[in-house]
């Protein structure tokens, strides 16, 4: 590895650090501080509901394709008690699997998203640390989107 690409990236200009992310010598945006992670998060919170999927009534979910294709097609049969949906928004990801989930939890920063019920499932909303810590006991979930 050169000596470019064991600094951190933020160190070499944003051109040099994607070419050396691309030739998988650092991982790009990986070299954040903890303030610089606070101001990260702080500006990200809100980001994705104030581009318009904060509003219920217009938001739309184009993805359940996909999902199925590169995923829940690949499930096992049966009900999941804990389901965990990072960054889920209104949690319609989940809506396939609303007969097969008997709990949720969805880690969401947007005060935008919330409810207790999501398709019917249980839901709780858990807002994420900056520190990066989960506030969840090793192996509670069974299924993780």
């Amino acid at each position: 590895m050169s000596d470019e690409a064991a600094r951190p990236v933020g160190e070499m200009d944003d051109a040099r650090s994607v070419a050396a992310a691309l030739r998988g010598e650092c991982l790009y945006g990986d070299d954040f501080d903890l303030e610089g992670i606070r101001t990260w998060y702080a500006d990200e919170a809100e980001a994705y509901a104030a581009m318009g999927a904060g509003n219920r009534d217009r938001y739309t979910y184009g993805y359940h394709a996909l999902n199925f294709y590169h995923g829940f097609r690949f499930l096992p049969p049966g009900i999941f008690a804990h389901a965990l949906g990072f960054g889920s928004a209104w949690g319609e990801e989940f809506k396939p699997l609303a007969g097969r989930v008997s709990r949720l939890t969805i880690v969401e920063s947007s005060a935008a998203y919330g409810g207790d019920r999501v398709h019917g499932i249980p839901t709780r909303y858990v807002k994420p640390e900056v520190e990066g810590t989960l506030p969840f006991a090793k192996a509670e979930f069974d299924l993780i989107s």
